[in-house]
């Protein structure tokens, strides 16, 4: 069994609002969807974006937080969604094209706590395949990720999109990002 783990706090994770917990990815072998775990603390109530993105938090980075300096806007280096195949964003819950980063688009926050385990089909913890997530960052985001709704809505009406519909289909617009951490693998499990 592979498994990859992002935790908070870490050395190789962010937050604002000290968040405490861990996401924890485990897949039996190279053919098997990715069982998603996500259990974490001290996150702000209400719905928020969550994806895997691009890159992870640079060794410079990670030095800078060892020694307690403050980066300002650091999620903001860990570039857009990890979209391997360049796709549009789009929806797990609705079933549509989607980034492989995408994973469940949001995470329902109550009492400051979220926990829940998913299946994801797109992404690997193999690191020979193209979907791999080890050494990608987890993001979660200050606002809700539309699922690429608005932009899919326009595509199928056949219609020009409006700024709010462009980003949908990159971002979800889920705006500024509030935490993220390096997705690390476990070894020998």
């Amino acid at each position: 069994m592979k498994q990859a783990i992002v935790k908070f706090p870490s050395a190789y994770s962010y937050s604002e609002n000290n968040i405490n917990g861990y996401i924890l990815f485990s897949q039996e072998s190279i053919n098997e969807n990715v069982i998603v775990k996500v259990h974490l603390e001290n996150i702000p109530n209400g719905i928020h974006g969550f994806h895997v993105h691009e890159y992870a938090l640079s060794e410079n980075i990670i030095k800078q937080l060892k020694k307690g300096i403050v980066i300002k806007e650091l999620c903001k280096t860990l570039g857009g969604h990890f979209n391997p195949y360049k796709t549009n964003h789009g929806s797990y819950k609705y079933n549509t094209e989607r980034h492989v980063g995408d994973l469940i688009n949001n995470l329902k926050v109550k009492n400051n706590k979220v926990s829940i385990t998913f299946l994801d089909p797109l992404i690997s913890l193999y690191l020979n395949r193209k979907n791999c997530i080890i050494g990608k960052s987890i993001v979660i985001h200050e606002e809700q990720d539309d699922e690429g709704l608005p932009g899919l809505n326009a595509l199928i009406e056949n219609r020009e999109l409006n700024k709010i519909e462009k980003e949908s289909l990159i971002t979800g617009n889920a705006g500024k990002r509030i935490a993220c951490g390096n997705i690390i693998e476990l070894q020998n499990i």
